[in-house]
């Protein structure tokens, strides 16, 4: 395999399922707003990922973060 990816990263690639989302996509999947997803970051209560400058959020832990919000928790 070509710059160390496993057969089952390939698999996730052709299969478009990713584990993470742009700032942008997030917003899009919540219908949340570009602001209140960085102040829900500054504040602690959403996990991010920095690659960079690239600000990234893994899927589960925004599914995790909106379940919580849900449930008042």
């Amino acid at each position: 395999m070509a710059r160390g990816i496993s057969a089952s990263e390939n698999e996730v690639a052709a299969s478009g399922q990713r584990v993470t989302l742009t700032i942008r996509e997030a917003c899009a999947y919540t219908g949340l707003s570009r602001t209140f997803l960085y102040r829900e970051m500054t504040g602690g209560r959403l996990k991010r990922l920095k690659a960079g400058k690239r600000v990234l959020i893994l899927k589960t832990d925004l599914e995790d973060y909106l379940s919580s919000i849900r449930e008042g928790v």
